[in-house]
């Protein structure tokens, strides 16, 4: 059971960081891009980003797991590719409404007059100022995607057997615990709660650190 849930914990943590840091890119990128040059480009990016909103995802990337795990053995790479085309969108809005904000800057009037590229002051100048939400969103997501990979392996969908995780052993484990083995199904759920937990406690402490004291207050 040890080494079950061991090897299982490295399946589910690497799902949820693969996972947080493919979407946090894609959106951080798109939020930037759309946020800083407006007009058209911000226009087809954000009505981009309500079409993926107005999906329903769960139900999609349920169907897109179980269509992927047909065509490619339900491999961990499936289920991250699902996660990160499905993730994005709450990332590209609010680096756009960061960087929205930070375009007027004196600093980024200033590099503007002195004829800097604008793809050298989205990226140098507005995206480091406007990384902070994202550093903090980031725990949330790494735990979401470990969640969703338990839920989506649990109905069966998710990652093959083959590839331990912590919600494929759920899934594995309901016989067991028809038989009175409880411990099959105990540890690992206990260890996505206490992950889960774990990291929104990290981002809670990211987000009290990166706050001002006096928003805080």
């Amino acid at each position: 059971m040890l080494t079950l849930v061991v090897n299982g914990g490295v399946g589910s943590l690497t799902i949820g960081f693969v996972s947080a840091i493919g979407s946090l890119s894609i959106g951080t990128l798109l939020g930037l891009i759309a946020g800083y040059f407006m007009g058209r480009v911000d226009g087809f990016i954000m009505r981009l980003t309500d079409v993926f909103l107005a999906i329903p995802s769960l139900f999609v990337i349920i169907v897109a797991a179980r269509i992927l795990a047909e065509i490619g053995g339900g491999g961990m790479t499936t289920l991250i590719i699902v996660f990160v085309v499905f993730g994005w969108m709450g990332t590209a809005r609010l680096v756009r409404g960061q960087v929205i904000a930070i375009r007027n800057f004196e600093y980024v009037e200033a590099a503007q007059a002195l004829g800097v590229h604008p793809l050298r002051i989205a990226f140098r100048h507005v995206l480091p100022n406007a990384i902070g939400p994202v550093v903090v969103s980031a725990p949330f997501a790494v735990g979401g995607a470990i969640i969703g990979e338990a839920f989506i392996s649990y109905l069966g969908y998710g990652v093959s057997p083959i590839n331990p995780t912590w919600g494929n052993m759920l899934s594995d484990s309901q016989p067991f615990l028809l038989q009175g083995n409880w411990w099959w199904i105990f540890f690992p759920a206990l260890f996505i709660v206490m992950t889960s937990l774990s990291i929104n406690m990290i981002g809670d402490a990211l987000r009290d650190s990166l706050e001002p004291a006096g928003r805080r207050q």
